[in-house]
């Protein structure tokens, strides 16, 4: 029993190893395919398309599945991005007034509200992504399905969104992680999100 017992811790941490080197590789092709920034909805989508296949432990050459996801989604995964980004620069904004405080000039409800609102809308889009890496459909189609899935799957949603705002709120606050989060700042939230929308895409299949 003991053997086999560190056999299995073995293999445990041989397989934790391994999917940490995958998501290393992936945090890095991110990286790259996102230097021209409006190249990032194509780049995550692309991320999305091979954590899929991660987690479900199908074959994959990450690297060949990554770019052939980057290639075919491109178009449509760069609108996406734009449409999310019209509220990520407005959220951005109002963190950053709340950063600054009085000095702004601001008035602070207007902030939260605005950051409540912001956050909002992404908890609603927080499907997008995932729904263009693994369904064929139009741009009003993946929308209108990011929107009802946020709707029926809200807590789902915002904890969806939530995690990914971890690593922009590190980046900002503590610049001590700034090295790991070069490492796994957005595949290991992808791989998590992963884990939790991968049930919710089994269902729409």
């Amino acid at each position: 029993m003991a053997k086999s017992s560190i056999l299995d811790s073995d293999s445990r941490l041989s397989t934790a190893m391994g999917t940490a080197w995958e998501l290393i590789r992936l945090n890095l092709l991110v990286l790259l395919c996102s230097v021209p920034l409006v190249t990032i909805g194509a780049a995550v989508t692309a991320m999305h398309y091979v954590l899929l296949k991660l987690v479900r432990k199908e074959d994959s050459y990450l690297t060949r599945d990554f770019f052939h996801a980057f290639r075919s989604d491109f178009g449509q995964a760069t609108l996406l991005w734009l449409i999310k980004l019209a509220f990520v620069i407005p959220l951005g904004i109002q963190l950053m007034m709340l950063d600054m405080g009085q000095e702004s000039g601001f008035p602070r409800a207007l902030s939260y509200a605005g950051l409540v609102a912001g956050f909002a809308v992404l908890v609603l889009l927080a499907f997008t992504f995932p729904l263009q890496s693994h369904f064929r459909n139009s741009l009003a189609g993946t929308l209108g399905n990011s929107l009802r899935l946020g709707l029926a799957k809200f807590p789902r949603a915002f904890v969806l969104a939530f995690i990914w705002a971890l690593p922009a709120f590190f980046l900002l606050h503590v610049l001590a992680v700034f090295p790991l989060l070069l490492l796994l700042g957005i595949s290991l939230p992808g791989y998590i999100c992963c884990r939790l929308y991968e049930p919710v895409l089994k269902e729409l299949e």
